[in-house]
């Protein structure tokens, strides 16, 4: 059964997560000029809850590999590889309340200070009984023109989306 209302370009790299009351939410990368991440609420029985919406807030570019756990609330998180500031693109992250509805902007859960972070891609998120997100992404570094070795990197929030827990 198609989910996508879409029918121009391919839906690629789709990720999908259960809610507690549920529901499920798929997300996917459109992959149409200036690709956007979407998502849609799908309740217990397979049908559509409204129709599908866009993710991420800055919408030129590309915006690809998203991944999503649900959150305590019942909510759900959305996080994802921009392109949204080249060179210094990185991974951002959107939630969501358990309708799809946007709480707070989306933010970067990259770490700026690692020098050209467009190298960054793949990010997975997992979620600790306490509420505790937990993001992790490889990562490249230009230095001098050269390519280094990619690393992997990790940063970590409360349910309020506050950093600073100890990984």
């Amino acid at each position: 059964t198609s989910i996508i209302n879409e029918t121009d370009g391919n839906q690629w790299l789709s990720r999908e997560a259960v809610l507690s009351n549920g529901d499920i939410v798929v997300t996917w990368m459109d992959g149409t000029n200036n690709a956007n991440i979407y998502a849609q609420i799908l309740n217990s029985n397979g049908a559509e809850v409204g129709s599908n919406f866009i993710v991420n807030t800055y919408t030129s570019s590309w915006q690809t590999n998203p991944d999503i756990i649900e959150s305590k609330d019942g909510g759900f998180l959305i996080s994802w590889y921009s392109n949204k500031d080249w060179p210094d693109s990185g991974i951002y992250a959107q939630q969501f309340d358990s309708n799809g509805v946007k709480l707070g902007e989306e933010f970067e859960l990259t770490d700026s200070s690692v020098p050209f972070p467009n190298g960054a891609k793949s990010p997975t998120l997992a979620i600790l009984d306490n509420g505790n997100i937990y993001a992790a992404w490889s990562q490249t570094s230009l230095v001098d023109n050269t390519n280094s070795p990619a690393d992997i990197y990790m940063t970590a929030f409360n349910p309020n989306m506050d950093r600073g827990i100890d990984i």
